[in-house]
C-alpha cells in the first residue's frame, strides 16, 4: 500500500507519525519553494505575502474536519514550514527515501 502524507518526519506530543513499523520506505517529492506559494494562493485564497508567511511557519498544520464528520476522525497533518518539512525527511535514517525534485518552470 501507498500513503500520501504532508506530515514532517517527526512526533507530536510523542505520537509518531513515521516509523519502521508502518514504513517501510518513502518516496518524498520536493516541489519548488515558488510553485508552493502559488500552490497555496490558489488553494488557500492567499495573497502572496500571506502564502510566504504560511510556507515558513514552523507551527503549520492541517485539519480538516469533513473527514471527522463523515469518518468519524480528523485529518490532523502537522507540516511544520516547508524547509522544517524538507529537512526532517531529509536528514533522517529510520527508514529508506528516495528525493525527486519538482521543479515548476512557467513556459511563455
Amino acid at each position: 500500500m501507498f500513503f500520501k502524507t504532508h506530515n514532517i518526519f517527526g512526533a507530536v506530543n510523542n505520537s509518531k507519525f513515521t516509523n519502521k513499523q508502518n514504513s517501510i520506505g518513502c518516496i518524498y517529492i520536493v516541489r519548488d519553494p515558488r510553485n508552493v506559494i502559488t500552490s497555496l494562493k490558489n488553494h488557500y485564497e492567499l495573497d502572496d505575502e500571506n502564502a510566504l508567511k504560511w510556507m515558513i511557519n514552523k507551527e503549520n498544520y492541517i485539519y480538516e474536519i469533513e473527514n471527522f464528520e463523515k469518518d468519524g476522525y480528523g485529518n490532523f497533518q502537522f507540516i511544520g514550514s516547508w524547509n522544517m518539512n524538507y529537512k526532517s525527511w531529509k536528514i533522517q535514517k529510520k527508514i529508506p527515501i528516495k528525493i525527486i525534485k519538482y521543479d515548476y518552470r512557467k513556459i511563455s
